[in-house]
């Protein structure tokens, strides 16, 4: 096909979720399918490695000076297979590009399962702060401030899921929350004055 035939021609590029998709598309077999994706599985912290490095505006020549091996030794690192790598190594990896990294190795979670570590470990956190406030009163008001932000954030975040799900799994259901004054004597409920009523209904 010449340049004057192409002219007419509108181009409509097309996105996929992931490679397999692309390459069911383009024709491949399943074999040929499986074998990419396994390639891919066996190197998704070395392709982390390199993102890394990149996000830190490094080349390859920089991060072996940094570490003190060869350009080839990093460039065999971040196109190798993850069996490959060795903790010492993905430590320096973060110390030179300053990021963290946390690895889970087992059994993989269920989304039951992860949701629940998650709010174990934000409710350890959320104590460390308490605690932290109790021994310096100049961070009291900071961390009571975040308290509240975070309080919201996770109505939100609940709420916009629970959106997503399908209309028939919907119920709307309204929840008031009164802010109290700290001076109130929570005793005695009938003279705690609100501070902040405010309505969330999904």
């Amino acid at each position: 096909m010449n340049a004057d035939e192409s002219d007419g021609l509108e181009l409509s590029p097309k996105s996929y979720s992931d490679v397999a998709e692309m390459m069911r598309d383009l024709g491949s077999t399943d074999r040929e399918v499986k074998k990419v994706k396994a390639a891919v599985n066996q190197s998704r912290i070395a392709a982390h490695l390199a993102k890394s490095r990149l996000r830190k505006g490094l080349t390859q020549k920089q991060l072996a000076d940094a570490l003190g091996v060869t350009q080839g030794t990093i460039s065999k690192i971040e196109s190798g297979n993850d069996a490959d790598l060795t903790l010492k190594l993905l430590e320096d990896y973060c110390r030179v590009t300053e990021e963290r990294m946390i690895l889970t190795i087992g059994k993989k979670m269920t989304f039951v399962e992860a949701i629940k570590y998650h709010f174990s470990q934000i409710r350890r956190l959320f104590n460390e702060l308490a605690r932290l406030a109790h021994n310096h009163d100049e961070l009291e008001p900071h961390i009571s401030s975040f308290f509240g932000d975070a309080f919201f954030n996770l109505l939100h975040l609940l709420s916009d899921a629970q959106e997503s799900l399908p209309k028939q799994s919907k119920v709307r259901e309204c929840v008031e929350i009164q802010f109290l004054d700290k001076k109130a004597n929570v005793a005695d409920e009938a003279q705690v004055p609100a501070v902040s009523p405010d309505m969330v209904c999904r």
